[in-house]
């Protein structure tokens, strides 16, 4: 009963992570446009994607 319990909690988890990475990846694609239409500049909106992959590599 138990060996069942933990596959659940791995296939939950497994969609959990997949449902996590389809928001952050979506998020991503959108962000510039969406400052853009915020009335930010193209160097603020080029900065901060900038910004954010680099602080994503570290």
């Amino acid at each position: 009963m138990e060996t069942k319990k933990i596959y659940k909690f791995i296939i939950l988890m497994g969609f959990v992570s997949l449902f996590g990475d389809t928001v952050y990846e979506g998020t991503k694609g959108i962000a510039g446009p969406y400052l853009y239409s915020l009335g930010a500049s193209l160097f603020i909106v080029s900065f901060t994607a900038g910004l954010g992959e680099f602080l994503a590599m570290l």
